[in-house]
């Protein structure tokens, strides 16, 4: 968080921050407000606001519907710019493989916006955003839905998620 605050960053989308046997209010900082569910609810992802952000954010929690433990949208507006949704994402099973709950979010909904942002922990691995990628995972429904709502891919050659060896490493972001 010292580093956001140093960059000035206005919003921190969080992924996986805490183990299920830890209270959310374990993670604070004075700069940052954070935004996640129920505190009797272990969530996976959430969001962190800047005090100092000069834009009006809104919770679109019927896009996230019952699975706001996995996925966070937010509306931000700030003047003269327009509304942009940011969708905060920690893609994962629970019990079998099947079982993704941030994918029954509305995401169709969400694409409909002018403006929107998904990132998260999605993991996936496809060759679609990452090249090096040397296997597949948890890719048909981002591909498809990347495909279907018209999303294109924000890319960088910095990796996101930094692993023991290069296959680990994550790279991309995706919005409309």
């Amino acid at each position: 968080m010292e580093l956001a605050v140093r960059r000035e960053v206005d919003l921190v989308l969080i992924q996986k921050l805490r183990s299920e046997k830890e209270r959310d209010s374990t993670c604070s900082h004075p700069s940052f407000m954070f935004i996640r569910g129920d505190e009797s609810v272990a969530a996976k992802c959430w969001i962190a606001v800047n005090w100092a952000l000069r834009c009006q954010m809104t919770k679109l929690k019927d896009l996230a519907r019952e699975y706001e433990k996995y996925v966070q949208v937010m509306e931000v507006v700030s003047t003269g710019a327009g509304a942009t949704v940011i969708a905060n994402v920690y893609d994962r099973h629970e019990g079998s493989k099947a079982n993704r709950p941030s994918q029954r979010a509305a995401w169709g909904e969400m694409a409909k916006h002018r403006r929107v942002i998904i990132a998260g922990d999605m993991n996936a691995h496809s060759k679609m955003w990452d090249p090096q990628a040397t296997y597949s995972r948890n890719y048909i429904f981002w591909e498809r839905l990347i495909d279907e709502e018209e999303l294109f891919m924000w890319k960088t050659e910095e990796a996101m998620r930094m692993g023991i060896s290069k296959k680990l490493n994550s790279y991309g972001s995706y919005g409309s």
